[in-house]
């Protein structure tokens, strides 16, 4: 929840190009000097130890069990979290993370899934973002509500982990935002508001813990 704004940010760099949930390995071959990058949502479309396979399309067909616990733990993509960065090194990895009801709120009414469909994605999520920390991989997390709440400094890190100098276009992420559309960041509630879902204890200090690491 919040990747398409981040991916928004993102690719109004004039010096980053970034593709929207591309499953084909299609952002290895941007052109014009651009540093390329891809939007991918966790667990959904790539996990950290979990993959897609084929024997798994039956799955697919049937819309009801399509949104079910089951088909929501296999994603979509034939490889891990861990075998993209062996297969495209150097990687620099940015995750985002959003309060817990927030998130559950929107998967439950943009993707129309059950709330247990929406707790299992989110801590999933977390799991995998703790992995990669833990990991050599060069990463950074963003915390949703300080990009909404202070975009300017959010994106100046942003920029500086990327390795290019910061410009204002990034500003302009919610207008280039082509699936939500709006007229400017939306500032969002303090992040330390109470959960009120319920969720795994073990899951909420995984995610607190992250957000010490977030900018």
């Amino acid at each position: 929840s919040g990747t398409t704004l981040l991916a928004a940010a993102l690719g109004a760099h004039p010096d980053i190009a970034i593709l929207d949930e591309d499953q084909t390995g299609a952002f290895t071959k941007i052109t014009g000097g651009k540093i390329p990058g891809v939007k991918l949502c966790v667990p959904n479309q790539i996990d950290w130890d979990k993959k897609w396979h084929w024997i798994f399309s039956p799955g697919m067909i049937n819309g009801l069990f399509r949104k079910s616990l089951f088909m929501a733990s296999i994603p979509r993509m034939p490889i891990t979290i861990q075998d993209f960065v062996k297969q495209n090194e150097p990687v620099k990895i940015i995750g985002i993370i959003r309060h817990p009801d927030d998130v559950l709120s929107s998967i439950q009414k943009r993707e129309n899934r059950s709330l247990k469909v929406a707790t299992y994605r989110w801590e999933r999520c977390i799991r995998a973002l703790e992995s990669i920390h833990k990991s050599s991989h060069d990463c950074i997390f963003v915390e949703y509500e300080k990009l909404v709440n202070d975009p300017c400094l959010v994106c100046q890190k942003l920029c500086e982990f990327v390795g290019v100098t910061y410009n204002d276009n990034m500003l302009d992420a919610p207008s280039r935002n082509s699936r939500y559309q709006q007229s400017g960041f939306q500032k969002a509630h303090s992040s330390d508001k109470p959960i009120t879902h319920q969720i795994n204890d073990n899951m909420i200090a995984t995610y607190n813990a992250l957000r010490k690491h977030a900018i």
